[in-house]
């Protein structure tokens, strides 16, 4: 294979007819064949995907995951202003 020459692999995928119909006039609508198509937003949906999981996920050591557990796992305790709006809006004044 020379510098030039790209390696392609082939990724075939089931769909209903009337989806395949959307999807071919999407690529007519660009003016592009259905597999260009295909790659330009299938890539583009799965980068975007990549970088939100890579930006916003996050990401515990064991230690901390079980530390957040706990904190969300405990009660909390209610201020005495929150108990008396809870009262208030009970009726119970």
């Amino acid at each position: 294979m020379s510098a030039n020459e790209v390696k392609r692999e082939t990724i075939q995928v089931r769909i209903q007819p009337k989806n395949k119909e959307i999807i071919v006039k999407a690529a007519k609508l660009r003016g592009i064949p259905v597999s260009d198509y295909l790659r330009s937003v299938v890539l583009g949906q799965a980068r975007k995907e990549i970088t939100i999981k890579d930006d916003y996920a996050l990401q515990l050591t064991a230690e901390e995951q079980l530390s957040f557990w706990q904190a969300i796992d405990k009660e909390p305790a209610l201020t005495h202003k929150q108990k008396e709006l809870g009262k208030l809006m009970r009726g119970k004044t």
